[in-house]
């Protein structure tokens, strides 16, 4: 496709993204911004992509009026927010940006729960009131403790890794990942089943998609298991732990807490949620930083460039 064409691709920003890739873009294409405009039957025709982060559902609705549609770009790690199926059937690419969030994320998970096991939170908010309460905010170490991360690809391995600069026990588990050896060269015990991690560990971290199989992976089975000194994170996907099941045993002190940055119904809170002081609280900050946007777009705009090009 020759320049004068490619310029001719329309491309629609829902969500916004790093402004040094919405420029790049601006370059090879006609560039517009704002989800409302999904709304508008007349121009969503015209696109030949759209661009979203989490915010924004590609349902297969739009991808019905969308009659132009080439390309749906996700500028982050998960694609639960576009309608695989009916893109598939209208012959629409779909990329994202896995790997730009992996530091992020994984850096988020040891400050939630700093956070939380330390009292870092609840200590701030004491000192603001004027009040010096020393003991009442004794916490805990990571070192020493047994960590354990269900789902071991790019962000559990990361995650792996500064649990072993914290020289805590790691242990993981991966339904996709067998070979032993991949666990031993990280310094990570192999675990055959979630069962296992749950049984085992204090820190338990969630790093799996959310689809059919895991929904509800964390249910009010499974949740006995954990240890009652246990905690456990979830920067993944909201649905993946059962709330309901979570914020009984929050409440009962069945385990020690919780850190969530991640919602079945984002971003309508269960209320449930905001009476336990065993929680750290999240609006969905695992990839909300400066470095992680700005590889996002810039490695989706990248995709987009070279579909429109080749």
């Amino acid at each position: 496709m020759n320049f004068k064409k490619l310029k001719m691709a329309k491309i629609l920003i829902c969500d916004e993204i790093d402004e040094e890739a919405t420029d790049k873009l601006k370059n090879f294409a006609d560039v517009e911004t704002g989800k409302e405009k999904l709304n508008d039957l007349e121009k969503l025709e015209k696109y030949d992509c759209l661009i979203v982060r989490s915010a924004t559902k590609i349902t297969k609705d739009v991808i019905a009026k969308a009659k132009n549609l080439k390309i749906i770009a996700r500028a982050g790690a998960g694609l639960d927010n576009v309608d695989m199926i009916a893109a598939k059937e209208k012959g629409i690419k779909v990329v994202n940006a896995p790997d730009s969030l992996t530091i992020s994320v994984s850096e988020m998970v040891f400050g939630s729960l700093l956070c939380l096991i330390r009292k870092i939170s609840d200590a701030d908010k004491s000192m603001k009131k004027g009040k010096w309460e020393k003991k009442k905010f004794k916490g805990n170490e990571i070192y020493g403790k047994n960590l354990g991360i269900i789902g071991f690809g790019k962000i559990g391995k990361r995650v792996a890794a500064i649990a072993n600069a914290f020289n805590a026990r790691v242990f993981a588990y991966d339904s996709l990942i067998t070979d032993e050896k991949i666990y031993e060269n990280l310094n990570v015990r192999h675990c055959k089943s979630i069962d296992e991690i749950l049984k085992e560990c204090n820190i338990i971290s969630l790093h799996v998609p959310l689809m059919n199989e895991t929904k509800n992976l964390i249910n009010e089975g499974n949740i006995k298991l954990i240890k009652k000194d246990a905690v456990i994170i979830n920067t993944s996907r909201g649905g993946i732990i059962n709330e309901k099941a979570l914020t009984d045993v929050l409440k009962n002190n069945e385990i020690a807490g919780a850190c969530l940055d991640v919602f079945e119904n984002e971003p309508n809170l269960n209320p449930e949620f905001k009476n336990l002081e065993n929680v750290v609280l999240t609006p969905h900050l695992g990839s909300a930083t400066e470095e992680a946007q700005k590889r996002a777009g810039m490695d989706v705009v990248v995709q987009i460039e070279k579909f429109f090009k080749g």
